[in-house]
């Protein structure tokens, strides 16, 4: 597969996941030939990229073996990657629930969670040492956006 495709697909897949933990959903599917169609690459290049440490890490994602469904060999289109979104924040409609009832404490800032999605980054790293510059840039950036996600 080509760097640079293997870095398209996962920045396309990791954008998908930033905005289904925006809208607080806990966990999200990709079936590789949906994302091969979107991106115009192979599906078995999609297949690999699901699968890589690097994308789990670099989306903050775990991938949920038992739901996964597919090929007996694991690649191709029909292969249906299920993961959990590592901090999933709350949904807007449930925050804005809890404020309506008044809620004492302010809510949670999700430190339990942003430090599991480090950890996963971290974990990334060490194991693929392969474009490290790359992922120390986006560790760089997510750390930034979580201090300034939390200065409102």
């Amino acid at each position: 597969m080509a760097r640079g495709d293997a870095e398209r697909i996962r920045n396309y897949l990791t954008e998908q996941v930033e905005e289904a933990r925006n809208a607080g959903r806990a966990e999200l599917s990709f079936r590789a030939g949906d994302v091969s169609r979107v991106l115009r690459v192979d599906s078995a290049n999609v297949s690999q990229a699901l699968k890589g440490k690097r994308f789990h890490a670099q989306a903050g994602v775990r991938l949920l073996d038992d739901k996964t469904t597919g090929p007996p060999g694991g690649a191709g289109g029909n292969l249906t990657c299920h993961f959990e979104v590592i901090g999933a924040r709350a949904a807007p409609a449930a925050a804005a629930a809890a404020s309506a009832q008044g809620a004492c404490c302010p809510p949670d800032d999700g430190v339990r969670e942003r430090l599991a999605r480090l950890e996963a980054i971290v974990e990334g790293l060490v194991r693929d040492s392969d474009g490290a510059k790359a992922d120390v840039r986006a560790l760089n950036a997510r750390i930034d956006s979580l201090y300034t996600s939390g200065e409102e």
